[in-house]
């Protein structure tokens, strides 16, 4: 795990299409007890799109990672902004 560090955001907007959403594939299981942000690693500084569970969905880039959550910034669709989620939120991700 990576703890909260301050990380810039990205210098450019994220790609200007949004990823089917493909049930199933890329879905963080909520089955077990240890849900943990180690699946999640390997998306960090990168532009991922995420979708979470209350139906939000936008575009995203992680630069931290501290059980339970995960942050960096989220796009609002013209500029970057800071966000924190429970990874319990998350529904599913593209990369």
């Amino acid at each position: 795990m990576t703890g909260n560090f301050v990380s810039p955001p990205p210098t450019s907007a994220p790609p200007n299409f949004v990823p089917m959403k493909s049930k199933g594939i890329n879905k963080i299981d909520l089955s077990g007890l240890n849900v943990h942000g180690n699946v999640l690693k390997p998306l960090m500084f990168k532009h991922i799109y995420m979708w979470l569970r209350d139906g939000s969905e936008f575009w995203c880039w992680i630069s931290y990672i501290s059980d339970p959550h995960l942050g960096g910034f989220r796009w609002d669709g013209s500029h970057w902004i800071s966000f924190e989620v429970d990874l319990r939120k998350i529904d599913v991700y593209s990369t």
